[in-house]
């Protein structure tokens, strides 16, 4: 019990120097800031003033079809998974059905090699 409450008091001290440097940083940050836009305001500063005015001519307009582009992007993505893998089943399917239909012709051609050897051997018998 006595371990816990150590830790429990640790954990807080640890907490509070945490948020104390935190504070600190924050107020150097801002100080920092504070003392660019005072040298900005001179002169002295090698960052560039900010652009307050934009040139109208410079933009770009966008196409008017723009937004149907965007709301139609997830269901092309969706389209496009779905066709990939409608073309990879049809394509699976047409191969086994091409390697049974090669089964068949080689079966076929087992049963013709084997009816032409039974009727040498009776043309042999005969003979």
């Amino acid at each position: 019990m006595l371990l816990a409450d150590i830790e429990s008091c640790q954990l807080q001290e640890e907490a509070r120097r945490r948020k104390e440097r935190l504070e600190q940083w924050k107020k150097k940050k801002i100080l920092k800031r504070i003392d660019e836009h005072i040298n900005l305001g001179s002169g002295e500063s090698d960052v560039p003033p900010p652009i307050d005015d934009v040139d109208l001519t410079t933009l770009a307009p966008r196409k008017p079809d723009w937004d149907l582009k965007r709301d139609v992007e997830k269901k092309l993505k969706r389209l496009e998974k779905r066709t990939t893998r409608a073309t990879a089943e049809l394509t699976r399917e047409r191969l086994l059905t091409e390697q049974k239909g090669l089964n068949a012709t080689v079966n076929f051609a087992e049963i013709v090699s084997t009816i032409s050897r039974f009727n040498q051997h009776q043309e042999d018998d005969e003979d």
